[in-house]
């Protein structure tokens, strides 16, 4: 009888992982911007900037499946400024754990993006080069800061 229970719980607690992910998924990339401006532990803020970054590229790839300039440009500019945050959010954070998190989900947003370069038009590339260079950039900060952290702080 006790495993019968012990089940149905594990079961029940299975089912509200996938519902707060669910939920965690459809969160706006306005509101994440919103929930990022109020938080106040920089980790949390980096976690935050990482799935706002996640929004963004998907909000990227449905600008530039229209066709007009005008989305693709303010999708660019989304783009960037959330990568802006991500930046500001782990240098904050100076924790090793957070800066591997970001350097791990940058090389996937890069591959992503490298993918999206050769989905557009030629016409389009230039831009999306300009953002596989700034995430390959701020990735290779992160990669440096894991290897060489700054003396000057304590480990945590």
């Amino acid at each position: 009888m006790w495993w019968a229970i012990s089940f149905f719980l594990v079961m029940l607690g299975e089912a509200g992982l996938g519902a707060s992910a669910a939920l965690a998924e459809e969160k706006s990339p306005a509101l994440l911007e919103q929930q990022y401006d109020r938080e106040p532990n920089a980790r949390k803020r980096a976690r935050l900037a990482i799935e706002l970054t996640r929004g963004r590229l998907t909000q990227l790839r449905a600008a530039y499946d229209t066709e007009d300039s005008e989305p693709r440009e303010k999708a660019v500019e989304a783009y960037r400024a959330a990568l802006a945050r991500l930046d500001t959010a782990v240098t904050a954070a100076a924790h090793a754990g957070t800066s591997k998190t970001a350097e791990m989900h940058l090389r996937r947003q890069g591959r992503d993006l490298e993918s999206l370069k050769t989905n557009v038009s030629y016409l389009d590339r230039p831009a999306i080069e300009k953002l596989v260079a700034q995430v390959a950039a701020l990735r290779e900060r992160f990669l440096y800061s894991l290897m060489k952290p700054n003396p000057g702080k304590a480990k945590q």
